[in-house]
């Protein structure tokens, strides 16, 4: 198996998320106290500051889970498509060695899940993490919190890494652009 070949088998659905957490924790001493994180977001164009709010969000147990914002979501959020396609950016956060598992989430109704509920709040009710890792220090959606009580996940705030902003550093290769 070549290497980008092992790193695209980190990226899939829910389930595959699942399995690979299951595989990973089966490689723990004590595989049934093995610490799920759940961390989320765009990651658009990985920066040393999506490094380091990862890395933190690993440290906070053993076995880690990325969700990226769907496109359409990332559209919608940031006002523009992203830099990179949903498999593009899952790749590049899945090459992070700490990263056992790449999924996705969107805030538009799906025919993935049952229900068509492909949100984050019913990943995290679907995962139950141990450990939510949320970025930013905006407020928390009410659903999202609100899943995360029912399924006894704690909820982490990660904190800001330098002044790292994907949509600033577009901006800047842009304005450099002739």
């Amino acid at each position: 198996m070549s290497q980008i070949q092992r790193i695209a088998r980190k990226c899939g659905d829910w389930s595959t998320a699942l399995t690979l957490c299951m595989e990973r924790s089966m490689e723990l001493p004590d595989p049934l106290r093995a610490r799920i994180v759940l961390a989320n977001g765009v990651y658009d164009g990985l920066h040393p500051g999506h490094v380091a709010n990862l890395a933190e969000a690993a440290d906070l147990g053993d076995v880690l889970v990325v969700s990226l914002d769907a496109d359409e979501d990332v559209r919608q959020l940031k006002g523009r498509a992203p830099t990179f396609e949903w498999r593009e950016r899952a790749l590049m956060v899945a090459c992070l060695s700490f990263v056992t598992a790449i999924t996705w989430h969107t805030r538009r109704p799906c025919w993935r899940r049952p229900v068509s509920d492909c949100s984050l709040p019913s990943l995290i009710r679907f995962l139950a993490a141990d450990v939510w890792a949320a970025r930013g220090s905006e407020p928390l959606p009410a659903e999202e919190i609100a899943a995360a009580v029912s399924a006894h996940t704690e909820i982490h705030r990660l904190p800001r890494h330098g002044l790292y902003s994907s949509t600033a550093i577009q901006e800047q290769f842009k304005a450099q652009t002739p």
